[in-house]
């Protein structure tokens, strides 16, 4: 009996990660196809300073010569309102740069070790890190929007130099969801080795995406180059050789995995605050023993 209900709720399971895989597959093709095909049809790939440049150029309205509203706000305002928006992402993105790695290595002992403790602390904090992600990136967009509207020259030159580096970043905002909530959602449901490798590549894609816009972060201090001359318009607006120098910059390897350690070890405070708050609430001495090794883990 017990053998028959554990048949039908793998069978269940199955059906379920292939209709998962199914609608994943679906909106990849969807996606492909609307680029391929939809867009250049619909003149996607001209751009509109293209099309309306005789119209822009001699245009003479007021809110084609004036500023938005919004950039009228003093420098120190608006350096505020970067700073908030900024700041209080950076310390989501950080948890969040730290909890995959804390995640996938606590899930890998649990598959060595097969103790139920790494798997609750694991899912725990697989959830924890869903939530971290959901509100990050809401700062994230806030924080971009702000730069535009407030700093118009700075994001324009921004987008200039870094273009390929923040699309690469925002493209990965897609795996990452696609991995983090596929590795939740198919817990117990996949072979430990599938698990796994959708952990690494969830961890990786974040070291990944934090590399990407580190190239921005770390080019404000060092930027590669002394000067450089744009040579075109378009998606690569400099040789080659002065995007690979202004991306890839001195300060871009140390402040990345200065990153990844302080946010490991930031993410790790965290858990053994909470824990410790856990254990004083306890009165239950096998709970305080678990919320202690917890705290410990941490």
């Amino acid at each position: 009996m017990v053998a028959r209900e554990t048949k039908m709720a793998e069978e269940g399971s199955g059906r379920r990660l292939r209709l998962i895989s199914a609608v994943i597959i679906a909106i990849v093709a969807y996606l492909i196809f609307l680029s391929v095909v939809i867009v250049p049809l619909q003149g996607g790939t001209i751009p509109s300073t293209t099309i309306l440049a005789d119209d822009l150029s001699g245009n003479t309205a007021h809110h084609a010569t004036n500023d938005l509203p919004v950039q009228t706000v003093g420098d120190i305002s608006r350096s505020a309102v970067i700073a908030f928006a900024m700041l209080t992402h950076i310390i989501f993105a950080n948890l969040h740069v730290g909890g995959a790695w804390i995640i996938v290595a606590t899930t890998l002992l649990y598959f060595r070790y097969q103790r139920m403790r790494y798997k609750n602390l694991a899912r725990s904090l697989t959830l924890f890190t869903l939530i971290l992600f959901s509100a990050g990136s809401t700062f994230a967009a806030g924080g971009m929007m702000a730069i535009i509207a407030l700093f118009p020259d700075l994001s324009l030159n921004i987008f200039h130099l870094y273009w390929w580096p923040i699309f690469i970043y925002f493209l990965l905002f897609g795996v990452i969801i696609t991995l983090l909530f596929t590795y939740w959602f198919a817990w117990d449901r996949i072979r430990p080795g599938v698990h796994l490798a959708l952990g690494f590549g969830y961890a990786i894609s974040v070291f990944i995406q934090a590399v990407t816009v580190d190239t921005l972060a770390a080019g404000m201090l060092t930027p590669g180059v002394a000067s450089f001359t744009f040579t075109e318009s378009g998606l690569l607006p400099m040789t080659l050789d002065q995007a690979m120098a202004l991306w890839f910059n001195p300060t871009l390897w140390e402040l990345t995995f200065h990153r990844v350690a302080a946010a490991i070890a930031f993410f790790g405070f965290l858990i053994a605050t909470l824990a410790t708050a856990h254990y004083i609430n306890q009165k239950d001495f096998a709970a305080k023993k678990q919320w202690d090794w917890v705290a410990a883990y941490g």
